[in-house]
């Protein structure tokens, strides 16, 4: 068994870290979205370990239906909280105990938490800057051995939004 393995990012390395949300507010204040976000993980591997080789750099995707709920503080800008589920489709490369493992596999429920604010521009572009955290917790099977970690990250997301 092997504990304490820490993972780094690379988000602005290809394959870049990416997000793509949409939604359909019921409400000024209450609204359902759909989300995606690619995060990666590569491995940092101590040496002389059965595990050769373990990224998940072409994706812990996460497709995630979202609630959010918006409040307006001041004209302009808007405090966001949203709360999500959805499943993890990791595209795992692990190379281990004389096995190969490279492909997209379905694993498990995803969550997020996220907080932020809106910064109207015009009627239908704003700024978004926002806080969140995601877990999900993949298992790997290879060979007869299995891998399990959970991937809890802490997300900064700025940039454009629009509205239609």
């Amino acid at each position: 068994m092997l504990n304490d393995i820490g993972f780094d990012d690379r988000s602005f390395r290809p394959p870049l870290y990416y997000g793509l949300r949409g939604g359909y507010l019921l409400k000024p204040t209450v609204g359902f979205e759909a989300e995606f976000i690619h995060v990666k993980a590569f491995a940092r591997l101590p040496p002389a370990i059965a595990i050769q080789h373990y990224n998940v750099s072409h994706g812990l995707n996460l497709p995630l239906r979202n609630l959010v709920l918006q409040r307006q503080i001041v004209r302009r800008l808007d405090l966001c909280v949203r709360t999500a589920l959805g499943v993890a489709i990791p595209h795992p490369e692990i190379r281990a105990f004389g096995q190969t493992l490279e492909q997209y596999e379905l694993h498990g429920v995803a969550m997020q938490l996220a907080a932020g604010v809106n910064f109207e521009l015009t009627r239908h572009m704003f700024w978004l800057a926002e806080y969140k955290f995601t877990t999900t917790k993949p298992r790997f099977e290879i060979g007869s051995a299995t891998i399990e970690n959970t991937f809890s990250a802490h997300h900064i997301v700025t940039g454009l939004g629009f509205r239609f």
